[in-house]
Formats: structure tokens, sequence, C-alpha cells
């Protein structure tokens, strides 16, 4: 099966599954979508992938094609920039994914791109790190997606197919946007915890405070995901923490990565849509509280992603 795929943003999520699909489709055939100035650093990046020195396929606004997946890879807070990027990559027949954390993307790329076919995902059980223009990673982890309503489509299936072609690992859920919000869950936990703690994933497998961070937020996550509807049990929970125990403990969350190199973070959709959500239903979320001024007062924003 031939495949035409773009990617916006080139961090350690658009690098790993970019340098997957590159080796199965080519690199001519798989195009990271950025704006010029954006495209022009790219290329003149020495980019390598565990080691490996890798070269791939770029594009503008100005000279992007259209493609058969277009993947968002980049951090919630430069999704806007990047769909105007990317929007005459699209066709009637584009297959349009997001991989970016958390459970409103979706909504803005629905909103402000209309593609015809946008499927629902999550992303996770990677340990990929990229420091500078270099990506490390011992885990690929894996791509849970599906159709909003959980039917079995012919966009969702060709997707699928694209996928676990390059050697990527795929699951359909039951219901996609369960498995959204279980992982969100779990970011809210480990994600925040080893920003503030400034630790890896080894911070949060042994116990201490960062675990404790990192389970009371997700403990608060999981009781607002259960007043909007979703049925996220502590059962499920529990399997997140034992996945964790499964990562190289020397390998980082993205939003630690993003702390260290002083980018912006991607909070808002974290601890922000917990208080958010707390305060609708009138319940206190201390932990995420915390979370949120601490990560939005101490670090440095940049443009960066």
């Amino acid at each position: 099966m031939e495949a035409k795929i773009g990617i916006t943003g080139m961090g350690a999520i658009g690098l790993l599954f970019g340098s997957q699909l590159a080796d199965k489709y080519g690199k001519e055939n798989v195009i990271f979508i950025a704006d010029k100035d954006r495209v022009e650093r790219y290329k003149n990046e020495d980019i390598k992938v565990n080691g490996e020195k890798r070269e791939f396929s770029f594009a503008t606004p100005d000279d992007v094609p259209q493609v058969d997946l277009l993947i968002f890879a980049v951090k919630n807070y430069s999704l806007e920039d990047a769909i105007e990027n990317a929007r005459w990559a699209v066709s009637r027949d584009t297959i349009v994914v997001s991989f970016l954390n958390g459970v409103t993307s979706e909504e803005v790329i629905a909103k402000q791109l209309h593609p015809f076919h946008l499927l629902y995902s999550t992303v996770q059980g990677m340990d990929a790190t990229k420091e500078g223009s270099s990506l490390s990673y011992t885990t690929t982890g894996s791509v849970t997606i599906g159709e909003k309503n959980n039917e079995k489509t012919e966009a969702l299936e060709k997707a699928v197919k694209i996928l676990e072609d390059a050697g990527i690992k795929v699951e359909v859920p039951d219901d996609i946007i369960h498995s959204m919000w279980s992982k969100w869950m779990l970011n809210c936990g480990v994600n925040q915890a080893c920003a503030i703690a400034e630790c890896g994933y080894g911070g949060v497998q042994k116990g201490g405070i960062a675990r404790l961070a990192m389970l009371n937020a997700m403990n608060e996550a999981r009781m607002v995901a259960n007043l909007e509807g979703i049925d996220i049990t502590e059962e499920e929970e529990n399997k997140w923490v034992d996945l964790l125990e499964t990562l190289d403990p020397e390998k980082e969350p993205s939003m630690r990565q993003d702390t260290k190199a002083g980018r912006p973070t991607e909070v808002e959709c974290f601890a922000g849509l917990v208080k958010k959500l707390g305060a609708r239903h009138k319940v206190g979320t201390p932990m995420n509280d915390n979370l949120y001024t601490t990560l939005t007062n101490d670090h440095v924003r940049s443009t960066e992603y």
C-alpha cells in the first residue's frame, strides 16, 4: 500500500512516528509541515533518531501537497497555527488524526479545519525523549484510534492499515472517547509530577513526594471525568500506574522535557481542565490547583515546538 503522509510538529511524538512511517513509505512520502522559518531551521539541523542521522521531507503552507493521512503532533498551544500551516494538505479524501495530549484537540480541528474524515486518537506507552534535534527511545508505544461514534468506517480501516504497515502498534477500542479521557488522567499525573519534581519516570516509579503528587493528581482527574460521565475506574487507574513501571526510568515525559528546555507547557489541558471541571461540578481539586499555580508561574515561555 502506498501512502502520502503529512505531519505537523517535529517534537518527540512527531519524530518518533515520522521516522517509522518514513522507513515504510519513503522519506519523500512523509512530509513535515511547518511555517517557512521553521522549515528552514529543520533543514539545517542534524536530526538523529537513536543516534542515527535521518533526513526528511518538509513543506510550507505555500507548497504543501495534499496527503492521504494528516497527523497533528504539535503541542496544544501551537495547534491553531499548525492547522493553518497544514490547511491546504487536506482534500475530501484526507484522513486527519491528532496525536496531541488531552481531550480537546479534535474539537478545535473540527471547528477550524472541517475535515471530512476526522479520527479520534491517543498515543501511549512510549518513552521518547528529544534533546535538541536528537530523539532517543527504547519503547515505541502504540496508537489508540477510532471514530467519535465508534463506528468501523473505511477511513478508520485505511488509517489503521497505514500505521500498522509501518510497524506501529494500533488498537481500536470499543469506546475511543473513554480511552482518551483515561490517558488524559494518566498525563495529569505523570507529566505534571515529573515537571515540578524535575525528574524522569524513575522519580514516580518509587515512593516519595513526586509519586504522591502524581497519584493525587490522577485521582482528581478521574473524579472530574466521572462527573462528566466518563466511567474511569480505580482499577483502570492502577493499570496505568503499572504501565509506568515498564518505562525507562531515565526517560522523561513531554512536560518535563518542556520545562527543562524553557518551553511553554500543556498545563492548561491538564491541571487547567481539571480545575475548570472541578469548578463546574463544585468539587475541590487542590493538587491540580497547586500544580497549575506552580507550572504557570515558574517556567519561561517560548514559541518552540
